[in-house]
């Protein structure tokens, strides 16, 4: 007697109700009761709605609990699940449910019980014969995908026999790793929840590098997971340690390398299974050890296997150590093809009565009945465990208006597994032939594993004797580079940014003379390079690789890695040696202070200035300015202003300020003799605020703006007048290091860190150190500032921060990634930080301070601000927000600040969704799971009322009305 799933499961649901059944993100838990519950809620949402036993309905809700339980909803209902996720382009999702003939559409819905809505699809009502359980498209020969109808015939036998060769039981917790979009994913469901174990889901870790899916494996108490041979190749290369959790591992779909095999059987249980969706998930499992590889096994679930070859109309059986291609038969075959009834007779043969399907793949019959895979018997192969069919991608190439000719073919790495497609392309036109358009095409019309990495433009395309493409040219001609003008570099930067654009690109198809945006980099990958270059300790400009080739910007470079404390240690140690102790300052009256303020012009000390100004304590103002003389240094003062404080701020004259000209990047700041004296004996206090912001540059680039002029101005402060310094420092000195604290406190002295992330955090923090380091007589005035914003009245910030960048990123594109909602913000209000530097400057208080708001902004919170004041934005998955980010990027009507804003929104959640180290220094969300130690601030402040407020909505949408307002007048600049 056939067993359905849902009776197998509500056994189950029987003897484990309160026991978790799905864990998700490590935040939602759906005990087996609760399971059952919402696939009985939905069974009934179908039947109450009208559709009928044998209906396709669609599942169009990404992997989680809820897509979990319209699962074995649909099959409760006695419906046929087609999961359509949002990772398929519109068209294919369209193109897909027409041919399998959808019904109805489940779709996410918060505001509802069950999390899900009914949508009926308008067409035909449609139902299916036999006992169909689900329908999945896989690449197709004739260049349509091909719906392959499975039944549930097979279903829970498979299951069943997974779950004892794998020893799962009710204690396994298992990682939900494989895309919905394959069939494979069943059993990912299917093993966990019969077996009573716990089906872990975590939304980003397909897209996470191999040493944080380790994390997250340790993390999650993983003790069961189904990888891909990619992944585990890649851990076994990099001899990753294997969480102690971690008991069962299973590699399937392709040929996984040795190194990953041995890794990982020599360290656990490790699985080889193989089986078509033609045949019901797995149709063998082979168990692994290290020093062989592993064979595809033997038939499980009642399966058969046969070697079979067809000559003419007659079949014929392959000698007992022969090769040829594997057939199949046995209770899981699929019934066929949806709509192709010749296809399916072409694929689904009867022989002495048995039903078997041709599986295309090449084998070797070996000792003891089992079988190794050789290879394709035709031309569809594999790539990242996914089939792919050339004839497919040709047809969609021709369907673009401009090409009048294609060939695709695979290109292999030096093992021979296929790494990426490449295309030739023939235009019809070479004058408006445009390769960004083609791409787009492409995108939209196949899912992103299937778009060629490589779109070589041809002449023609040779052909054979017969007049069919010849594709072993067409592959050399693929591969082949162009001849490169000069040799190429020798060095260890020139290998290493080699290896970089490799990484970026995807691919090696350029040349050294090449430019980036000649072989598909686009600003996303530019910036993604810059900051990797910078982790490999590289200092690579940014202009470079807008304009220059990939031999130019390694002519450019310099190696650059100072990123471990011990080494910036060494760095600020030298410092402190060579420039004098910070000299012992009394309290001056305000009326007799002499105040030096470096950056007078920028974003923070415009409202520094402003604030020193109203004080109006008889101090005198001189301002450091980068200026032809001093009416150009007033200038630019006051341009300031208007830039930040609005047109009605009063323009400041020289009875209020003494500008002066000098740099301070520059030996004695760039001053004469004579203003080096003056300064000298005349200023009592040095507030220095000048700095240079850049994310992606490197140390050394950074150094001569952040880091050397501290020791210009410690020479200065012990010289003549004793005086007081007064520090503009961040909080990235924490946040942007390994430590991941729950809390920092004011006093911590940055003793412990090991590494710090980025150009900008490095140089802040060694310049920090270095005022500790020689404060043995006085103690400065050291302000970590936060994310300063716009001001808390008009929300007027600089238009290239990274929070306004990242605003208009996905405004431009209306979506933003689910699950970001509660990743947090710190929004500090320029003018109240301001007002609290120079309150606490002018009552000459010395330490560390913590000018940040009193708790951070979630992202929830400035999605409801942004939703509040323009158009709605819509939560979509990763995978669809990275498909929405390059859509827009490749859009030649698009203007470049716009493409630097989108590249800028995904950066900025990079090292959420990778957790790689690189990425740090690009993170908006550092305020995410930690808090900032203000007390003594705070004490200090209360008198005075200059506390930092917590914002409220209305301000943050007058900031998101501020940054918002270039997208909204169309201005590029």
């Amino acid at each position: 007697m056939r067993e359905l799933f849902c009776s197998a499961f509500d056994r189950v649901v029987n003897r484990y109700p309160e026991h978790v059944a799905v864990e998700q993100d490590g935040r939602r838990h759906c005990r087996y009761r609760e399971l059952q519950s919402m696939s009985r809620g939905i069974a009934g949402l179908l039947q109450s709605a009208g559709v009928e036993r044998q209906s396709v309905v669609a599942i169009r809700i990404e992997k989680s609990i809820e897509y979990i339980a319209s699962l074995i909803g649909i099959w409760r209902a006695g419906c046929i699940a087609l999961p359509l996720p949002d990772v398929f382009p519109a068209a294919v999702r369209m193109e897909n449910g027409d041919r399998a003939g959808v019904a109805a559409v489940l779709q996410p819905d918060p505001s509802s019980s069950l999390g899900v809505q009914l949508e009926w699809t308008g067409r035909p009502r449609v139902t299916h014969a036999g006992d169909l359980a689900y329908i999945f498209f896989t690449s197709g020969s004739t260049g349509s995908p091909k719906g392959v109808a499975v039944t549930h015939r097979g279903l829970v036998p498979v299951l069943k026999d997974q779950i004892d060769a794998f020893g799962l039981s009710p204690e396994t917790r298992s990682l939900f790793y494989l895309s919905i979009c394959f069939d494979a994913s069943l059993s990912d469901i299917g093993t966990a929840l019969l077996s009573g174990g716990t089906l872990v889901i975590e939304s980003e870790v397909q897209s996470s590098p191999p040493a944080a899916l380790m994390r997250c494996i340790t993390e999650r108490r993983i003790t069961y997971a189904d990888l891909p041979p990619a992944i585990v190749s890649r851990i076994g290369k990099l001899k990753l340690a294997i969480p102690e959790s971690l008991s069962t591992v299973v590699v399937g779909g392709e040929v996984c390398s040795a190194e990953g095999i041995d890794w990982f059987s020599d360290r656990l249980n490790l699985f080889n299974v193989y089986g078509p969706t033609e045949a019901t998930i797995c149709t063998s499992i082979k168990p692994c050890r290290p020093g062989v590889m592993p064979t595809i096994g033997t038939p499980i679930a009642g399966m058969r296997y046969r070697i079979g070859g067809i000559t003419g109309d007659r079949v014929e059986d392959v000698a007992a150590d022969g090769e040829g291609e594997l057939w199949i038969a046995g209770p899981g075959l699929a019934a066929g093809y949806i709509g192709d009834p010749k296809l399916t007779a072409q694929k689904f043969v009867m022989l002495d009565g048995t039903r078997w399907y041709r599986t295309g793949d090449r084998v070797r019959r070996e000792g003891g009945g089992e079988y190794r895979f050789v290879g394709r018997v035709d031309r569809q192969f594999k790539l990242l465990g996914k089939l792919v069919e050339p004839e497919e991608i040709r047809r969609r190439l021709l369907e673009h208006p401009t090409v009048a000719e294609a060939a695709v073919v695979p290109l292999q790495d030096d093992r021979g597994s296929v790494r990426a497609v490449a295309a030739l392309v023939c235009p019809t036109d070479p004058s408006t032939f445009s390769l960004v358009s083609l791409r787009e095409h492409l995108r939209n019309g196949l899912p992103a594993w299937m778009v060629p990495t490589t779109i070589k433009v041809v002449d023609s395309i040779e052909r054979t004797a017969t007049g069919k493409a010849d594709l072993h040219a067409a592959t050399a001609l693929a591969t082949e580079h162009a001849p490169d003008r000069q040799p190429p570099p020798d060095s260890v930067v020139a290998e290493t940014l080699h290896t970089l654009w490799v990484d970026v690109l995807g691919h090696d198809d350029f040349g050294w003379d090449d430019p980036l945006d000649a072989v598909g980099g686009n600003s996303l990958a530019a910036m993604e390079l810059l900051a990797l270059a910078r982790a490999g300790g590289i200092s690579l400009q940014a202009q470079c690789l807008q304009s220059q080739t990939l031999r130019e910007c390694v002519s450019e470079c310099v190696l650059d890695d100072p990123t471990t404390t011990q080494r910036l240690e060494r760095i600020v140690q030298d410092l402190a040696r060579a420039v004098p102790e910070l000299p012992k300052t009394g309290s001056e009256a305000s009326c007799n202070r002499v105040i030096l303020l470096t950056g007078a012009t920028g974003f923070l000390g415009t409202w520094v200035l402003d604030a020193l100004v109203a004080k109006q304590t008889g101090a005198r103002l001189r301002c450091l300015v980068r200026a032809a003389d001093a009416s150009d240094a007033l200038d630019r003062i006051n341009q300031s202003r208007t830039t930040f404080l609005g047109r009605d701020a009063l323009p400041l004259r020289r009875c209020d300020i003494e500008p002066i000209c000098g740099d301070i990047a520059a030996a004695r700041l760039g001053l004469s003799e004579a203003e080096w004296t003056a300064t000298k004996e005349q200023v009592t206090d040095i507030v220095h605020l000048a700095a240079r912001v850049h994310l992606l540059e490197g140390f050394h680039s950074m150094r001569g703006s952040n880091l050397d002029p501290i020791t210009t101005l410690a020479e200065l402060a012990s010289r003549g007048r004793p005086k007081a310094i007064r520090y503009a420092s961040t909080l990235s000195v924490f946040v942007s290091t390994d430590r991941a604290l729950a809390c920092y406190e004011e006093s911590d002295r940055l003793d412990e860190s090991a590494r710090v992330f980025g150009g900008y955090a490095q140089t802040k923090w060694a310049a920090e150190r270095l005022l500790w380091a020689i404060a043995r007589q006085q103690t400065p005035s050291v302000f970590r500032l936060g994310l300063l914003t716009g001001d808390s009245r008009f929300g007027v910030g600089p238009d290239h921060d990274q929070l306004a960048m990242f605003t208009r990123g996905i405004a431009r594109l209306g979506v933003y990634p689910q699950g970001i909602e509660e990743f947090s913000i710190d929004v500090t209000p320029v003018d109240q930080a301001a007002n609290a530097l120079v309150t606490l400057t002018l009552g000459n208080h010395t330490g560390a301070f913590h000018l940040c708001g009193p708790a951070p902004v979630t992202v929830s919170r400035w999605i409801a601000a942004m939703n509040g004041v323009g158009p709605e934005l819509t939560p979509v998955s990763r995978e669809c927000f990275a498909l929405a980010a390059r859509q827009y990027q490749a859009e030649p009507s698009h203007c470049p600040s716009g493409r630097q804003d989108v590249a800028a929104a995904c950066l900025a959640l990079d090292y959420r969704s990778t957790a790689r180290s690189e990425s740090r220094p690009l993170d908006l969300f550092l305020a995410t799971a930690t808090r900032f130690d203000c007390t003594r601030t705070n004490q200090l402040l209360r008198s005075s009322d200059e506390r930092i407020h917590a914002v409220t909505d209305r301000q943050l949408e007058t900031m998101v009305v501020r940054m918002l307002e270039r997208v909204r007048s169309g201005v590029d600049a």
